[in-house]
């Protein structure tokens, strides 16, 4: 069930622009201090390039793949949950969380 039920695209352009406005407002965060303390002599690029070996990128992988999939099927688990509500589904994340941090 959807919590907009407009047939008109045109009505959530204040939506579509305050989120633009949000995700260019972070970037621009995360530029910004990247930035501002960058110091090029004590930079390592190896770390801000990912892992080095073989086992920091097994390591690494399980929180990269939950980051990345995993959050987007929240909602189609808490729609097929028997008994919706916010403290199952923060047990939910949580047991998830726990599962892929090992």
């Amino acid at each position: 069930v959807s919590t907009q039920s407009t047939w008109d695209l045109h009505s959530l352009r204040h939506v579509s622009l305050a989120a633009l406005l949000a995700a260019t407002y972070i970037v621009g965060l995360v530029v910004y201090f990247f930035l501002a303390d960058f110091d090029a002599t004590h930079f390592d690029w190896a770390d801000a390039f990912g892992p080095t070996s073989v086992i920091e990128f097994i390591e690494m992988l399980p929180i990269a793949v939950f980051a990345f999939s995993c959050h987007q099927n929240i909602f189609t688990i808490h729609a097929e949950m028997k008994a919706r509500s916010l403290p199952r589904t923060t047990m939910v994340i949580l047991v998830s969380i726990a599962t892929c941090c090992g």
